[in-house]
């Protein structure tokens, strides 16, 4: 902070920015801090945290994904960074994905399963179970990646393949992802 901040008071670049070396929020945290609401006050010169910035990840939880989840799970698909490393790299539309979802996953047609991580709120990722004809399901996970670095995915994949309890599971994962094969060979899936 770079100056006093109140309670309830928005974050700005008025109010804050990033400072090397400093013992705060990494740097790619600035543009998701902005238009946030400080927890508490914080003081002139203070690191700013997570807890502050109402960004504490205590709270996360996996759930099973609601129909209104559509658009986060979009935008963290949609992301340049995610699309590299996906089976299509193009950004698909809105309308499309809308329609996608809501078909693959609400419309009782299929055992087809979403998990999203929630933290605050908000969808900051999610975990497909997408049944195959073998009877088994493809798992594919995704981080929104302004919260990646943190051990997220392997809580989400741990805790989705939890909440499926049983059955076989596969994911296809593309040669240059290398994050997500130390992610599912870290949950015990054999990787070719």
């Amino acid at each position: 902070a770079v100056k006093d901040i109140k309670q309830g008071e928005k974050f700005t670049p008025e109010n804050v920015r990033v400072i090397r070396p400093a013992f705060g929020l990494p740097p790619k945290y600035y543009e998701e801090v902005l238009g946030r609401i400080a927890s508490k006050d914080i003081e002139a010169q203070t690191p700013l945290s997570f807890g502050a910035c109402g960004m504490d990840l205590k709270d996360r939880k996996v759930r099973n994904a609601r129909e209104e989840d559509s658009k986060a799970i979009w935008q963290i698909r949609n992301d340049p960074k995610i699309c590299v490393l996906s089976g299509n790299p193009d950004p698909i539309p809105y309308e499309k994905h809308a329609k996608w979802f809501t078909q693959k996953y609400f419309s009782g047609a299929g055992d087809n399963v979403c998990k999203v991580l929630e933290s605050g709120g908000n969808a900051i990722g999610y975990c497909r179970f997408d049944k195959q004809e073998d009877g088994g399901f493809r798992a594919s996970v995704a981080v929104d990646p302004k919260f990646q670095g943190q051990g997220l995915g392997s809580f989400l994949l741990r805790e989705a393949l939890q909440q499926m309890s049983e059955g076989k599971f596969s994911a296809e994962i593309l040669k240059g992802n290398e994050a997500s094969q130390k992610l599912f060979k870290k949950m015990g899936f054999v990787v070719h």
